[in-house]
């Protein structure tokens, strides 16, 4: 009864541990959205209406004054890669 116990335990950690590392991603930085956009080849205006946002949204991200989230976040995720 003990040793299943102890493999009961040791499961749960196995699984914590792995649910926080796929939980775990690193923000969006200002630098990157920056980044992207300009790889892209678009002013601040354009990048908003391709990502269907404000162009404050854009301004804002690129300052540092708003986290990205969500969505757009993902959208800039995939971009980011597709542009590599």
């Amino acid at each position: 009864m003990v040793e299943y116990l102890n493999i009961i335990e040791q499961l749960k950690l196995f699984l914590l541990d792995n649910v926080v590392l796929l939980c775990y991603h690193e923000a969006m930085k200002k630098e990157d959205v920056k980044a992207l956009r300009k790889k892209l080849g678009l002013t601040q205006s354009q990048f908003a209406e391709k990502m269907g946002v404000t162009l404050q949204a854009v301004q804002h991200w690129e300052q540092g004054r708003r986290a990205v989230a969500g969505a757009a976040e993902k959208l800039m995720e995939c971009l980011g890669r597709k542009g590599s």
